[in-house]
């Protein structure tokens, strides 16, 4: 018997695996989908809907191009980290010496060049 919902057959089922789909099993469905064999095949197979096994291999394509944009980020959000840290670190002392001057804030370059002019 499988469940209406997930298509997953239920543990007290005859036949065919029982229990849980694990995310490992799902990923060894998904990739005997992507290697070319027959979605209905696999489906009588598994007594899996060949919706659900559709509705698995679209969310690995869609987390796989997701992993893909991370990796390729992932140095830059290093040195983007860092740059934001130095950049807290900057403002805080920025502050504190803006304390000690009774509280004004430190001029910034524009406004040292308009009291020049």
């Amino acid at each position: 018997m499988t469940s209406r919902r997930s298509g997953r057959k239920l543990a007290g089922s005859a036949g065919g695996d029982r229990g849980r789909w694990s995310s490992r099993r799902t990923l060894e469905v998904v990739l005997r989908v992507l290697r070319g064999e027959e979605l209905d095949a696999l489906s009588r197979e598994l007594g899996v809907s060949g919706a659900v096994i559709v509705q698995w291999r679209e969310q690995f394509v869609a987390s796989g191009k997701e992993g893909l944009r991370r990796r390729d980020s992932d140095e830059r959000d290093v040195a983007i980290a860092r740059m934001q840290t130095k950049i807290g670190e900057i403002t805080m002392e920025n502050e504190l010496l803006g304390s000690g001057r009774g509280g004004r804030r430190p001029t910034t370059l524009s406004s040292r060049r308009r009291l020049r002019r």
